[in-house]
């Protein structure tokens, strides 16, 4: 809190004024050692109030006053009430006068965290001379917190969502809720675990750093970064990703570049070279042209090779599709990925684009067009988001843990972050989303790992083998729509369960055979539905938004 008295956008300490109070010249005072253009002038018998402020969240505050006076006499000296707890008393602000005396500016300091103060002076001295004191700034600072920390759900300036009062300029920010962001707004550093950040149209945010933290360990909800207006990060933006398993292949992708020495150094890049143990990780391109050349969907994963790491070239290209295993023996199943300085645009998270280059041709054509995609987005993809594009067979292919499963694009299902889907092409495109901070609710599909060296590649959809294409349906299906469930071609009597990601069942319901709509009682968050139907078992996870 500041206050000089000139007028300044910084001046945002309230005051009020008893008595002969002005506003005067600096330039034409006589008193030493003043500062600034303006200051305010208390002859005897005035008193200036200022307002409190909540000392909540704030340690070892202190108030500065910068003033002088003139023409003093003996008993016309300042004084202030500091409202600490426990001091009601005036206090004296200066020490000695001598008759006629000039007392030079200087600055007397309140401590012990007062929460306003009142200046007054008393009535004259009985041989005064028109004696006075000149205030030219008051200021009120303390220590509060580096870090705070978002929870709940409401927007960046709500300060009960933060431990610490929200995060602006250089302190940094910590997000564990769900936070929008709707109008300019800047922080030294923003980290975001299990929690979302929205920036709306109106919203633009800086920041020096960015990290992302997405631990496939837990059962929450996935971290998000969605944007409609603009977010620029100064320096390099960070995705710390926990793997479920070590030993592992799971499906990878990044929204930026990550170079060597952005990859985490406490772990290498293997390759199958020689037999390696330790804090290695391993990578796995798809090769298309291969595919297409050989007519055959065997042996078409491709190692990434080690001295990739001693070139100029990322080691992981933006939006592109990788499988990653760490290795068996590592010390951690976290791993660091971190951008090119600089390197983020400011539609980040607003939009994205994903470059396929296919081979096409072939006799069979099944074999042809194949390219293994990352999402583009720094949050789950919704099926709806991606733009049509008749270069594309209309599907995505994403592996359940057991075969590819072909869905439609548009369909109510959603990528999950950091994740890659096939898409069959019959020429050179690209996949293109739209932009929207706000995706409504949506299934977030499931997305498997290898097990073994045996890796599986994609086939083509066929209309009988749909999966959720909203196509000639199979056996049975179940589609959602913000809290509406409907569920087609129930084989027989069965029954639907809703858990919660702790477990905990909070909807059950029995089912008669054929179709059934249900409107769910579910509050926002990540559910998972198990529908059962004698030997038919489906289960989805759903992401409740508001």
């Amino acid at each position: 809190m500041t206050q000089t008295f000139a007028q300044s956008p910084t001046d945002n300490w309230a005051y009020t004024t008893t008595g002969d109070v002005s506003i005067v010249d600096l330039a034409e005072t006589t008193i030493p050692k003043a500062h600034g253009p303006q200051g305010l002038r208390m002859p005897m018998s005035a008193r200036v109030n200022f307002e409190h402020f909540p000392l909540d969240g704030y340690e070892d505050v202190i108030i500065s006053v910068h003033k002088g006076g003139a023409s003093l006499m003996p008993g016309e000296a300042m004084y202030v009430l500091t409202y600490r707890e426990g001091d009601d008393e005036p206090h004296a602000m200066v020490r000695e006068i001598k008759p006629g005396s000039y007392n030079p500016f200087s600055t007397t300091t309140i401590d012990k965290n007062p929460p306003g103060i009142d200046l007054f002076t008393p009535e004259p001295a009985a041989d005064t001379e028109g004696g006075y004191y000149i205030v030219d700034s008051v200021c009120a600072h303390g220590l509060i917190p580096a870090y705070s920390l978002f929870a709940g759900e409401g927007s960046w300036d709500e300060p009960a969502r933060w431990s610490h009062k929200p995060a602006y300029r250089h302190r940094h920010a910590l997000i564990q809720g769900d936070v929008r962001v709707d109008r300019e707004t800047s922080c030294g550093t923003l980290a975001i675990g299990e929690g979302s950040l929205r920036i709306e149209a109106a919203g633009e945010l800086s920041t020096r750093q960015l990290t992302i933290y997405s631990d496939d360990t837990q059962s929450t909800g996935a971290t998000e970064l969605r944007s409609a207006g603009s977010l620029t990060v100064q320096e390099t933006a960070t995705v710390v990703k926990t793997f479920a398993q070590k030993g592992e292949w799971y499906f990878l992708s990044l929204p930026f570049d990550v170079y060597a020495d952005g990859i985490d150094p406490d772990f290498q890049l293997g390759d199958d070279s020689d037999e390696m143990n330790g804090n290695y990780f391993y990578l796995r391109t798809y090769d298309g042209e291969k595919r297409a050349s050989s007519q055959s969907a065997a042996d078409n994963w491709t190692v990434v090779p080690r001295d990739v790491a001693e070139t100029s070239r990322p080691v992981l290209e933006k939006n592109k599709g990788y499988l990653i295993a760490l290795d068996a023996s590592a010390d951690s199943q976290t791993l660091r990925f971190t951008s090119a300085k600089g390197a983020l645009p400011d539609d980040f998270g607003r939009k994205g684009e994903v470059s396929i280059q296919v081979n096409a041709q072939g006799a069979n054509p099944d074999h042809g067009g194949w390219y293994l995609c990352g999402n583009p987005l720094p949050a789950s993809l919704p099926l709806s988001q991606i733009e049509p594009n008749d270069a594309l067979d209309g599907y995505i292919y994403l592996y359940d843990g057991t075969t590819y499963q072909p869905h439609a694009i548009g369909s109510d299902g959603a990528i999950p972050p950091y994740s890659a889907f096939f898409v069959k092409a019959e020429r050179d495109t690209r996949l293109t989303t739209r932009e929207s901070a706000e995706t409504g609710s949506y299934s977030l599909l499931s997305v498997g790992s290898f097990r073994s060296a045996h890796l599986a590649e994609p086939t083509a959809a066929r209309e009988t083998t749909v999966a959720n294409a909203g196509i000639a349906p199979p056996a049975a299906r179940l589609c959602l729509n913000g809290n509406q469930a409907s569920i087609d071609n129930l084989p027989s009597d069965g029954h639907l369960r809703v858990f919660t990601s702790a477990g905990k069942i909070v909807y059950e319901r029995s089912l008669r055979a054929g179709d059934t709509v249900l409107s769910l009682p579910l509050k926002r968050g990540l559910y998972l539905l198990v529908l059962q139907a004698g030997e038919y078992h489906e289960r989805r996870k759903c992401l409740i938004r508001p």
